[in-house]
């Protein structure tokens, strides 16, 4: 599960929740430093991308992030995206 905002507010409220229940996660969010804060919190570190994006900087860099989320955890790509 790939969750934006996930750096603060309900994003890593989001994410705590998931990760609790033993979701891989992709997290993303415009500060890295904070992401891994968030990440560094987690059960299951291992299962956890930290995935900085900031979604206004355009396509490619759109596209560049999805084919980086699809790639964790062994290729078996993204089901669900939540952008809180």
């Amino acid at each position: 599960m790939w969750v934006t905002g996930a750096s603060q507010g309900l994003g890593e409220a989001l994410v705590v929740a998931l990760a609790a229940r033993g979701a891989k996660l992709v997290l993303s969010a415009r500060r890295q430093a904070a992401l891994s804060a968030v990440a560094a919190k987690l059960p299951r570190a291992h299962e956890v991308v930290v995935l900085p994006l900031d979604v206004t900087g355009g396509a490619e860099a759109l596209r560049a992030a999805v084919a980086h989320a699809n790639a964790a955890f062994d290729g078996q790509g993204v089901d669900v995206l939540v952008q809180p």
